[in-house]
C-alpha cells in the first residue's frame, strides 16, 4: 500500500510500502523490518550544473547516532533530475528502539567540512510510523523509500519460495544444414517431425513441412523448443518416400552447443519410408535411408 506524506511542503514527498499492522512475531521473527531507497529528485538546484549529491544512512538508538550503514559515492544531479542510488536492504536492527536516519549532502567544493544537509529523514522499525524531517531544507527535493515489516517480509518470502519452486525451463534449438555440395534434391516435399525425448519419456513433437529444396540451398533450418524437463535426445521422422538429406545437425541448450552431429560434406543422414532411395543417386553419399533416426545430446 503506497502513501503520500505532505509536510507542508509542496515540493517534499515520501512513499511508503508496507501493510497496516505487524505480523506475530511467531510468525516471522527474522529479518527485522527493513528499508530501501529509490530515487533522488532535484528539483531546486543551487550550484550551476547541478548538485553534488552523496547520501549517508545512520543506525540511532534515542535519537544518536549509533552506526554510519553506509556512504554513497557523489552524483551530480541537475534539476528536474533523478538519480537511483541502488541502495541495497537496510536492516534497522533487532531493537525497537533502533531507527534508520537518511541523509542527503550536497558536496560543496570537494571539502567535506563545508558540505550541506539537504534532507534528513528518520524511520522508525514500524511501518505504521509515518517519517519525520530532522534537519535540512525539504523544500530542496524528493526522496522515494519503500519500508518493509515483518508482514511485507514473510509475503516476499513467499513469493520468493513459489518462484524458487517453479521448474526451470530451458531452451533447445535444433539447427539442420540439409544442403550439401555434390548432390541436388536435398529437401523435401513430406512431413519431417522432431520428437524431443527425456529419456524414455517423449515430452513434445513438431513437424513441419517446409523442408523444401529452396529452403535448404538458402539457410540451416532451426526448431525451438522450451522446456522443463531435462532434454536427453531428438528423433526425426519422416512421412513419406521423398527422401531428406541432412548432412549436420547442430543442437543448443540456452545458447550453448551440446551436441553436433556433422558429416562435413562426406555420408550424411537420409530419411525416407523408401530404403532404396540410398541405392540411387545418393548412393555414394548415405549409408542408408530409414523412416526415423535418433540423434543424441
Amino acid at each position: 500500500m503506497k502513501n503520500s506524506l505532505f509536510k507542508g511542503f509542496n515540493l517534499a514527498l515520501v512513499s511508503l510500502l508496507g501493510s497496516a499492522s505487524v505480523t506475530s512475531a511467531s510468525v516471522w521473527t527474522n529479518p527485522p523490518p527493513s528499508i530501501e531507497i529509490n530515487d533522488v529528485t532535484v528539483y531546486d538546484q543551487d550550484e550551476i550544473g547541478g548538485d553534488d549529491v552523496y547520501l549517508k544512512i545512520w543506525q540511532t538508538k534515542w535519537g544518536n547516532k549509533v552506526k554510519l550503514l553506509l556512504e554513497t559515492g557523489v552524483v551530480t544531479i541537475a534539476e528536474g533530475d533523478s538519480h537511483d542510488f541502488f541502495i541495497p536492504t537496510l536492516d534497522f536492527g533487532p531493537n525497537v528502539d533502533d531507527k534508520i536516519l537518511i541523509e542527503v549532502w550536497d558536496q560543496d567544493g570537494g571539502l567535506r567540512g563545508s558540505d550541506d544537509l539537504l534532507y534528513s529523514l528518520s524511520y522508525g522499525p514500524d511501518s505504521n510510523a509515518l517519517p519525520s524531517f530532522i534537519a535540512g531544507d525539504p523544500n530542496w527535493g524528493n526522496i522515494d523509500v519503500e519500508v518493509c515489516d515483518r508482514e511485507c517480509h514473510w509475503q516476499k518470502f513467499q513469493e520468493f519460495q513459489a518462484q524458487r519452486n517453479q521448474p526451470r525451463q530451458s531452451t533447445y534449438l535444433v539447427s539442420i544444414d540439409c544442403s550439401h555440395a555434390g548432390i541436388t534434391n536435398e529437401g523435401t516435399t513430406n512431413r519431417i517431425t522432431i520428437e524431443f525425448w527425456s529419456g524414455n519419456t517423449m515430452a513434445h513433437s513438431i513437424f513441419s513441412d517446409n523442408f523444401s529444396d529452396s529452403a535448404c540451398s538458402s539457410q540451416n533450418q532451426t526448431i525451438t523448443y522450451v522446456s522443463s524437463q531435462n532434454i536427453s535426445h531428438a528423433v526425426l521422422k519422416t512421412n513419406g518416400e521423398n527422401a531428406f538429406f541432412i548432412d549436420a545437425m547442430q543442437i543448443s541448450k540456452n545458447g550453448q552447443q551440446i551436441a553436433q552431429h556433422d558429416t562435413n560434406n562426406f555420408l550424411g543422414y537420409c530419411l525416407s519410408t523408401d530404403p532404396s532411395d540410398a541405392t540411387r543417386t545418393w548412393k555414394n553419399y548415405v549409408d542408408s535411408c530409414v523412416s526415423s533416426r535418433e540423434f543424441s545430446f
